[in-house]
């Protein structure tokens, strides 16, 4: 599993057996503002005031390199690509690699909710998983919209709840939206049909089908937090293969 942390990116062993391993991101390209993993390899989209990188951290996040100095503020994974949105540019302004190198047009046309906001797309999140395509579309604190497509061409408005969802994220069968500035998430299990409110202290059913009836979620078990130990508040961005 890949973090960005600040100006770091930090990569957690499975199973956290072993130790974490840091790398600081360059002073011209401070922040990550997109981490992706498929193909093998983990790719993280790094911007500065001035300069933007895409980086490979391998298939470990252990050891990172730069791939590209091309102007992006979008990244994710799906269907064996790597797919990049061009920094300023339109709706079908997507470029796809399968490693991170030589990108060419992708084909793909995302949802665009706010054409009066000049970083509607940077503030955009997209996830992919069981041939669906979900993204969250957050400009202000009162504007969000989540929208779904099955061919990435075609995005239809979905009604999560009403709240204001920031970024989006996909993964062993489920569709999992924040929600800004608060303790909740909600989780899809049927392809970002039906969605369910849960809390950040509890964790969503192992089957969770629109047939069956509402199950509660099983709280986590509490561990104890020894003196000279801190936690980091805030993780800006995850990735897990």
């Amino acid at each position: 599993m890949v973090v960005a942390w600040g100006s770091t990116l930090k990569s957690f062993p499975t199973g956290n057996v072993g130790s974490v391993s840091s790398y600081s991101l360059s002073t011209a390209y401070p922040s990550t503002i997109g981490l992706a993993f498929g193909n093998g390899i983990f790719l993280a989209l790094c911007s500065g005031s001035v300069q933007r990188r895409v980086l490979s951290g391998g298939a470990n996040g252990t050891s990172w390199s730069e791939l590209s100095s091309e102007a992006y503020d979008n990244l994710f994974f799906a269907n064996g690509y790597f797919y990049a949105h061009v920094l300023g540019g339109g709706a079908s302004d997507w470029k796809r690699s399968t490693n991170g190198s030589g990108w060419v047009a992708a084909g793909f046309t995302c949802a665009h909710p706010f054409p009066s906001y000049n970083n509607d797309f940077m503030n955009s999140r997209i996830a992919y998983g069981n041939g669906v395509y979900i993204q969250v579309s957050y400009v202000t604190l009162s504007s969000a919209s989540v929208y779904r497509s099955t061919d990435g061409m075609n995005w239809s408005a979905i009604n999560i709840a009403s709240t204001c969802p920031s970024s989006i994220a996909w993964g062993n069968g489920f569709f999992i939206a924040y929600e800004y500035g608060s303790a909740y998430y909600y989780v899809s299990g049927n392809g970002g049909t039906i969605w369910s409110k849960r809390s950040l202290a509890t964790r969503p059913p192992k089957w969770e089908l629109p047939s069956m009836p509402p199950v509660e979620p099983i709280p986590f078990r509490r561990v104890p937090r020894y003196s000279g130990c801190s936690t980091p508040s805030t993780a800006r961005g995850i990735s897990v293969p």
